[in-house]
Protein backbone atom coordinates (compact mmCIF):
# COMPACT_ATOMS: atom_id res chain seq x y z
CA UNK A 1 0.00 0.00 0.00
CA UNK A 2 1.31 3.40 -0.73
CA UNK A 3 -0.09 6.43 1.38
CA UNK A 4 1.08 9.60 -0.13
CA UNK A 5 0.26 13.01 0.96
CA UNK A 6 -0.46 16.27 -1.19
CA UNK A 7 -0.81 19.94 0.64
CA UNK A 8 0.01 23.57 -0.12
CA UNK A 9 2.84 25.02 2.04
CA UNK A 10 3.29 28.32 2.99
CA UNK A 11 4.39 30.02 -0.39
CA UNK A 12 1.06 28.37 -1.84
CA UNK A 13 3.15 26.07 -3.74
CA UNK A 14 1.08 22.59 -4.39
CA UNK A 15 3.68 19.53 -2.21
CA UNK A 16 3.78 15.89 -2.50
CA UNK A 17 4.98 13.49 -0.59
CA UNK A 18 5.22 10.04 -0.30
CA UNK A 19 4.90 8.62 3.23
CA UNK A 20 4.65 5.31 3.21
CA UNK A 21 5.14 2.36 0.48
CA UNK A 22 4.71 -0.97 3.00
CA UNK A 23 3.35 -4.31 2.31
CA UNK A 24 -0.58 -4.29 2.79
CA UNK A 25 -0.47 -8.48 3.88
CA UNK A 26 -4.32 -10.14 4.19
CA UNK A 27 -7.00 -9.72 4.48
CA UNK A 28 -7.69 -6.39 2.84
CA UNK A 29 -10.98 -5.79 3.98
CA UNK A 30 -12.59 -2.62 4.83
CA UNK A 31 -11.56 -3.18 8.37
CA UNK A 32 -7.93 -3.77 7.65
CA UNK A 33 -7.29 -1.52 5.79
CA UNK A 34 -9.37 1.96 7.75
CA UNK A 35 -6.50 0.50 10.75
CA UNK A 36 -3.29 0.55 8.63
CA UNK A 37 -4.19 3.90 7.51
CA UNK A 38 -4.96 5.66 10.52
CA UNK A 39 -1.99 4.07 11.98
CA UNK A 40 -0.14 5.15 9.57
CA UNK A 41 -1.81 8.98 10.07
CA UNK A 42 -0.80 8.92 13.60
CA UNK A 43 2.53 7.58 13.00
CA UNK A 44 3.07 10.69 10.89
CA UNK A 45 1.42 12.92 13.29
CA UNK A 46 -1.33 14.10 10.23
CA UNK A 47 -4.48 12.67 12.10
CA UNK A 48 -5.97 15.62 12.88
CA UNK A 49 -4.69 17.40 9.44
CA UNK A 50 -6.42 15.45 6.82
CA UNK A 51 -9.18 16.47 4.41
CA UNK A 52 -10.26 14.32 2.23
CA UNK A 53 -8.76 10.70 0.88
CA UNK A 54 -8.73 9.33 -2.52
CA UNK A 55 -9.29 5.69 -3.19
CA UNK A 56 -10.37 3.86 -5.86
CA UNK A 57 -13.97 2.38 -6.73
CA UNK A 58 -13.38 -1.18 -4.75
CA UNK A 59 -16.38 -2.24 -2.03
CA UNK A 60 -13.56 -2.91 0.61
CA UNK A 61 -12.34 0.79 0.06
CA UNK A 62 -15.63 2.23 0.53
CA UNK A 63 -15.67 0.05 3.95
CA UNK A 64 -12.19 1.50 4.64
CA UNK A 65 -13.23 5.18 4.08
CA UNK A 66 -16.49 4.76 6.17
CA UNK A 67 -14.82 3.25 8.82
CA UNK A 68 -12.08 5.64 8.97
CA UNK A 69 -14.69 8.87 8.80
CA UNK A 70 -16.21 7.54 12.04
CA UNK A 71 -13.21 6.88 13.73
CA UNK A 72 -12.37 10.73 12.89
CA UNK A 73 -15.60 12.12 13.17
CA UNK A 74 -15.43 10.57 17.17
CA UNK A 75 -12.72 13.11 17.50
CA UNK A 76 -14.35 15.65 15.45
CA UNK A 77 -11.40 16.19 13.50
CA UNK A 78 -12.67 16.40 9.55
CA UNK A 79 -14.21 19.32 8.17
CA UNK A 80 -18.08 19.52 7.52
CA UNK A 81 -18.21 15.80 9.57
CA UNK A 82 -16.16 13.72 6.65
CA UNK A 83 -19.34 14.90 4.00
CA UNK A 84 -16.24 15.76 1.26
CA UNK A 85 -14.03 12.96 2.50
CA UNK A 86 -13.49 10.25 0.27
CA UNK A 87 -12.85 11.53 -3.28
CA UNK A 88 -12.93 8.55 -6.03
CA UNK A 89 -9.77 8.29 -7.97
CA UNK A 90 -10.60 9.70 -11.52
CA UNK A 91 -7.67 8.29 -13.35
CA UNK A 92 -9.66 4.94 -11.98
CA UNK A 93 -13.33 6.20 -12.77
CA UNK A 94 -11.50 7.14 -16.52
CA UNK A 95 -10.74 3.45 -17.05
CA UNK A 96 -14.14 2.01 -15.95
CA UNK A 97 -15.61 4.53 -18.29
CA UNK A 98 -12.99 3.13 -20.95
CA UNK A 99 -13.61 -0.20 -20.67
CA UNK A 100 -16.93 -0.19 -20.60
CA UNK A 101 -17.08 1.82 -24.07
CA UNK A 102 -14.23 -0.92 -25.40
CA UNK A 103 -17.04 -3.76 -24.73
CA UNK A 104 -19.69 -2.19 -27.55
CA UNK A 105 -16.35 -1.49 -29.79
CA UNK A 106 -14.16 -4.53 -29.56
CA UNK A 107 -16.45 -6.77 -31.94
CA UNK A 108 -15.72 -4.21 -34.60
CA UNK A 109 -12.09 -3.71 -33.73
CA UNK A 110 -11.80 -7.66 -34.47
CA UNK A 111 -13.39 -6.85 -37.89
CA UNK A 112 -11.13 -4.37 -38.97
CA UNK A 113 -7.60 -6.39 -37.85
CA UNK A 114 -9.05 -9.21 -39.86
CA UNK A 115 -9.84 -6.97 -42.85
CA UNK A 116 -6.11 -5.31 -42.28
CA UNK A 117 -4.70 -8.63 -42.48
CA UNK A 118 -5.71 -9.71 -45.74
Amino acid sequence: MCLTCHFIDNNWTLQKRVLSYTFMPPPHSGLALSTKIHNLLCEWGLEERVFSITLDNAYTNDLSVDTLRDELNLKDLLVCKGDHFHMRCCAHILNLIVQEGMKGVDPSIVKIQRVSNM
